[in-house]
């Protein structure tokens, strides 16, 4: 018997609130809208980000339940990256909506969605300064500068190259990397076998 999957309303918050990090985390540190033009006086960021969001759901996120190949995700990248440009105007200054910014909201929304099964495997990885100086030194670019595919695939090169030393997809590397390093943790499995212990033995056999 399939193991029962949560709630629709329980996916869609705990979806809604990772998304809502992977926003903040592309944005809070990148100064990623244009300083020459009043906070007042620039479109709505709360509007862009439900714009943006409603482009890629539609028109990104159906290659990536099955798997997706790394050219079509850098395509769907770039894709991303010219919408937003297109929709924010003067949101951004002259570099629009900076690719580094926007591979940071799309990989790491992409790591949320795969970390919860919703689709296969990414082929990249969110790419910030921590997992940059990862690198060793290979690479010396501020993630928030990146505006060109070269730049782009300079980091992913060198990220790879630390992942497959240890025998691991980019994504899987990264995510374990993280994990590590995260001080906020749960004993996941210890809430897992006290709730089982205390479910009915019928709803426990269901499970399994």
């Amino acid at each position: 018997m399939t193991k029962p999957q949560p709630a629709i309303y329980h996916l869609t918050y705990l979806v809604g609130e990772l998304l809502m990090v992977a926003w903040a985390a592309s944005v809070q540190r990148a100064n990623a809208f244009n300083s020459e033009t009043k906070a007042k006086d620039r479109p709505s960021t709360s509007q862009f980000r439900q714009d943006l969001l409603a482009f890629a759901e539609q028109n990104l996120l159906p290659h990536y339940v099955n798997g997706c190949t790394e050219e079509q995700h850098l395509q769907n990248t770039l894709r991303l990256c010219e919408h937003g440009t297109r929709i924010g105007g003067t949101l951004f200054d002259k570099h629009g909506y900076r690719l580094g910014i926007a591979q940071k909201f799309f990989n790491l929304s992409l790591k949320s969605l795969w970390s919860v099964g919703l689709i296969a495997e990414p082929p990249h990885c969110p790419v910030d300064r921590l997992i940059i100086e990862r690198t060793s030194g290979q690479v010396e670019i501020n993630w928030t500068e990146i505006t060109s595919v070269d730049e782009y695939l300079l980091a992913i090169r060198a990220l790879k190259k630390e992942a497959a030393s240890q025998q691991l997809s980019l994504a899987e590397w990264e995510l374990r990397y993280y994990a590590r390093r995260n001080p906020l943790k749960l004993d996941l499995v210890r809430l897992i076998d006290a709730r089982r212990e205390d479910e009915p033995e019928s709803l426990v056999a269901s499970a399994s």
